[in-house]
């Protein structure tokens, strides 16, 4: 009897012993479903922000790579292509070609090139003053000079020159300096323009002149103005000359006639000494 029972709670024991431990398994399995299903949630969720993330990096960097090029080569070379050559090529040539005909040393419109001028004080004439690199030996004193009037020829400014053999003298000049033409041995040809009114002290001494016209508007002649000109035949004198200076003709050998105008008011008695 007492067997049987102790076997019978021996039973019920075990039996509660495997009821207590099917329930902790039971349980078991529920945390483990509970603790898998946040996690499940979890590893879905990561996955998808995930890509979203990665994609706006993506696009801004694309944008960025794209847009940087562009600006650069569309901007960049096109200012410096347009803009730079067409500055220096208009600007340049112009410039020097408005500037050149104020330049000193150009040289006439007409006449014999190379001569050497001066500025005469009313700044819109010039003065003839130098044979300068003129190699000319029929000379022809220009009409103007960076574009004023060539009006003098002044003192001594082709003294010695004996290669010259003729000259022109233009209708610009109204004087004819002292000892302008001075010792020019070879010069035999003389033409000189309508408006001089003055010719000066030595002029053309020494000169080879065979013959002269002296303009109407001359109402001087110098001293010594054609002295040793051992050559000269023949002369005409100004209708407006008023007075002839000191041995004006002194030594004009073969000097045989001269018709002396009405208003002469002055001439030495040693004007025609030889």
């Amino acid at each position: 009897m007492r067997k049987g029972l102790t076997t019978l709670l021996t039973l019920i024991l075990c039996l509660i012993i495997c009821l207590f431990a099917f329930a902790s398994c039971d349980d078991g399995e529920k945390t483990d479903d509970t603790t898998k299903a946040p996690e499940e949630s979890t590893t879905e969720t990561i996955p998808s922000g995930e890509p979203d993330d990665s994609t706006v990096p993506d696009s801004t960097a694309n944008t960025s790579v794209e847009t940087t090029p562009s600006d650069t080569t569309e901007n960049t070379p096109s200012d410096t292509t347009e803009n730079t050559p067409s500055d220096t090529t208009e600007n340049t040539p112009s410039d020097t070609t408005e500037n050149t005909p104020d330049n000193p040393d150009s040289q006439p419109s007409t006449g014999s090139e190379g001569l050497e001028y001066k500025l005469n004080s009313d700044k819109v004439s010039y003065t003839v003053i130098g044979i300068g690199t003129c190699n000319d030996k029929a000379l022809i004193i220009p009409t103007t000079y960076n574009d004023f009037p060539v009006t003098i020829i002044g003192e001594a400014a082709f003294l010695d020159c004996e290669g010259l053999m003729s000259v022109t003298i233009s209708d610009n000049i109204t004087s004819i300096e002292a000892e302008a033409f001075k010792s020019c041995t070879s010069l035999s040809s003389v033409s000189i323009g309508k408006n001089v009114t003055s010719i000066g002290n030595y002029a053309f001494r020494f000169c080879n002149i065979t013959s002269i016209t002296i303009p109407d508007r001359v109402t001087s002649i110098g001293s010594y103005a054609f002295a040793w000109c051992s050559n000269l035949r023949s002369i005409k004198l100004s209708s407006s000359l008023t007075e002839i200076g000191d041995y004006a003709f002194q030594q004009c050998q073969k000097l045989t006639s001269i018709t002396l105008p009405e208003g002469l008011l002055r001439i030495s008695s040693s004007c025609f000494s030889c």
